[in-house]
């Protein structure tokens, strides 16, 4: 009877939050569409450069879901304007169509230029085409692939342009391997062997390639499906009309499909050979190893090859030398990140990638902490050569902070442009300021999370600088202080913090009852000491709640629940003593069997 009379509240409760819906949507739809129509005007009267400028900001970052209209209204104005944009402003529109998950926009982008521009050699389908066309679904998978095997035709022999068509296959196998229907497979191969007409068809069936690539589809890692090992098989059986030659944007696809999953030795090998081959090495393809690089953290593997790379002339592209100096600054070698500033600077040009790039090499310099930040930052402000914004010079000068000797002096100046109004906040300054309050140990981090909170900047990490700062702080913070602090927690929607924040849940605890028991108060009255809350460490919960994980486990919970029997009002931390001694002597064995748990008359 209780459940039924459960399920018919429940009912109820969705029937009035329908009604509710549908009285207040419309307003929200007609404010919406407002605001959407204001914002679409504005991107029509962009010249086209100013637009492409948008679309690059879109790819930069990943898409929130707060901008996630503002993203699709940029893609629509690109795809009314795809027949007249620049060749690098569609792909980056067709890119940013992908990135943002607008798949529908980046194939009428494609649609819509490939009619336009039919016999463009300059134009043709890239991989986010194909990944669009994969994620719409099988049959928008075959037509786009059906384009590219038209295409194909239209390229010397020695163009990699059906990289286009190896990759739709690879993606057709995936949907084989999900729906065990080879149709889609079978229709993009027919395609791709009528088309490029490479030898290795003669020689594979499309059974074997479908039996080889679906191998790698399923065994491959999660994080790229059997990408790399797909196409690099495909390269080697000669499927591909360049697959002989082995022309520069070969390389760099392969280099390409090395990022999603990782494989920098890989990636090293294909690098190598085509170094080893040639005379010299494009910015392109150095672009590329460094970008799979930087995806798998190999940040000694980058800052070696920059050593090597500036040691010869010329310098590399000011794009490049970014990437190196961000990896010099995450070990960090300062040595390198200055050397890579010194060349930035001496081909220093009104160019958007030489402004990059001099921002990057003024923010590795300031995480490395080098005493005269001040004066190069300067220098690049007052010569042009980095936009004097003071939001920028905000930002930098707070990273800087937080990894100077004297974080207070280093800070004087922004922080005073910061309350004096003259700079705009923004996410990336908050984020800097939050890091240097905890370091700093600063009473204002408490009202400047709060007015970010109300100004919609949120992440969870500032949640957890926040927590750290109020632990740091129990025993002085007011009650006023405490409830500030829960209420942010609550408008971050945080209610467990095992998944998200795992490392404060005891700090989120001790709060919470330190706002809930007034303990002095209670001392005070009746003479008697509260109880603090019964913490666990994250290791022991893991010993007490995944007991299936640990082999022997019958020994283990039989321990478990002498001690959790003998310990009578034992604090809980103590217990958490003993898990730890066992799972100390567990990470020791090389078996990784557990050793029996001690019990309280065996404890020293």
């Amino acid at each position: 009877n209780s459940f039924c009379t459960l399920l018919a509240m429940n009912r109820c409760l969705i029937r009035f939050r329908g009604s509710f819906e549908k009285m207040v949507r419309p307003d929200v739809r007609r404010a919406k569409s407002a605001v959407a129509t204001k914002a679409a005007s504005k991107l029509a009267q962009l010249t086209e450069d100013e637009l492409h400028k948008e679309i690059a900001s879109v790819n930069r970052a990943p898409v929130l879901k707060s901008r996630a209209t503002d993203v699709r209204l940029v893609v629509q104005e690109a795809r009314a304007r795809a027949s007249s944009l620049s060749h690098l402003a569609v792909r980056d529109a067709m890119l940013a169509a992908h990135h943002s998950g607008n798949h529908d926009l980046c194939l009428e982008i494609f649609n819509k230029r490939a009619v336009t521009h039919s016999r463009d050699i300059y134009f043709s389908v890239v991989d986010a085409v194909v990944d669009s066309a994969f994620a719409l679904g099988p049959s928008e998978l075959v037509d786009v692939a059906r384009v590219a095997a038209e295409r194909v035709s239209s390229f010397p022999s020695d163009h990699p342009s059906d990289l286009a068509l190896c990759r739709a296959f690879w993606r057709a196998v995936m949907v084989d391997v999900a729906h065990a229907s080879p149709r889609t497979a079978a229709a993009v191969w027919d395609a791709a062997a009528k088309a490029t007409g490479a030898p290795g068809f003669q020689s594979i069936t499309f059974e074997r390639a479908r039996q080889v690539v679906g191998r790698f589809v399923r065994y491959g890692k999660d994080r790229d499906h059997g990408e790399m090992h797909s196409i690099r098989w495909m390269v080697d059986n000669k499927l591909m009309r360049c697959s002989v030659v082995k022309p520069l944007q070969l390389y760099v696809n392969l280099l390409r499909a090395c990022k999603a999953g990782q494989w920098p030795h890989e990636a090293a090998h294909f690098y190598n050979e085509y170094a080893d081959a040639n005379d010299s090495v494009d910015d392109v393809l150095t672009h590329a190893y460094i970008a799979v690089l930087q995806h798998a953290k190999e940040y000694k593997l980058i800052a070696d090859l920059g050593e090597q790379l500036l040691e010869a002339p010329p310098a590399p592209s000011p794009t490049v030398l970014a990437m190196i100096a961000q990896a010099a600054s995450e070990l960090p070698r300062p040595s390198l990140v200055m050397r890579c500033y010194d060349a930035v600077i001496d081909e220093a040009d009104s160019q958007s990638a030489s402004r990059y790039a001099a921002f990057a090499c003024l923010t590795g310099i300031g995480k490395c902490g080098v005493p005269d930040f001040a004066e190069r930052l300067e220098y690049c402000t007052s010569n042009g050569i980095i936009e004097d914004s003071p939001e920028a010079t905000c930002y930098l000068v707070l990273q800087y902070a937080n990894y100077a000797v004297d974080p207070v002096a280093a800070a004087v100046s922004a922080l005073r442009d910061l309350r004096e109004g003259k700079v705009e906040t923004s996410e990336r300054i908050y984020n800097q300021l939050f890091q240097w309050q905890l370091r700093v140990d600063s009473d204002d981090m408490l009202a400047d999370v709060a007015a970010a909170d109300e100004k919609g900047f949120r992440r969870i990490q500032w949640l957890e600088l926040l927590l750290t700062w109020a632990d740091r702080r129990r025993y002085e913070l007011s009650a006023r202080e405490r409830r500030e602090v829960l209420r942010i927690v609550a408008n971050y929607g945080v209610r467990d913090t095992s998944d998200q924040l795992p490392s404060c849940r005891p700090m989120l605890s001790l709060l919470q009852h330190d706002a809930n028991v007034d303990a002095r108060g209670v001392f005070a009255k009746e003479g008697r000491v509260v109880d603090p809350p019964k913490l666990m460490d994250p290791r022991s919960h893991f010993l007490r709640t995944r007991r299936h994980a640990i082999q022997n486990s019958e020994g283990g919970l039989r321990a478990a629940e002498e001690i959790r029997g003998a310990s009578g009002d034992m604090p809980q931390l103590l217990l958490d003593g003993f898990l730890h001694r066992s799972l100390g002597e567990l990470q020791q064995l090389s078996s990784l069997r557990p050793m029996p748990f001690a019990t309280i008359s065996e404890v020293p």
